[in-house]
């Protein structure tokens, strides 16, 4: 499993992520469509320079848990690093814009003052 399994956030991998995708999109039904995100954080690093990596790693599980909870029905794997991979149906109302730029957005109280950081939508 830990092939397979990112060991900090519990998502699966690159290496699962792609065979996931590869599958799902091959018994995807005529007439169809899917979505495939490759969300890369912005301005990461400075956090774990400037915060330490026990901060970082917690503002990547934060982030794992919005991606999960944003692509209910689809997959969401840790590509590596600060990047994340999700994938699912278009029609899924998770996985609309609205919802990503929602997240996007959203403000979090902490007790550390952060950096700016951007997300885009493309």
């Amino acid at each position: 499993q830990l092939a397979r399994h990112d060991v900090l956030t519990g998502l699966p991998n690159r290496r699962w992520f792609i065979e996931d995708f590869d599958k799902w999109s091959r018994d995807l039904p005529e007439g169809e469509a899917c979505a495939l995100l490759v969300v890369d954080l912005d301005n990461f690093k400075p956090i774990n320079d400037v915060y330490g990596h026990r901060l970082g790693d917690e503002v990547l599980r934060v982030i794992a848990k919005r991606l999960t909870r944003l692509a209910e029905g689809g997959s969401v794997a840790r590509l590596g690093g600060d990047e994340f991979g999700a994938s699912c149906a278009t029609a899924s109302a998770a996985m609309s814009q609205s919802a990503w730029r929602g997240a996007s957005s959203t403000k979090h109280q902490s007790r550390y003052r952060l950096p700016p950081c951007r997300s885009r939508l493309a």
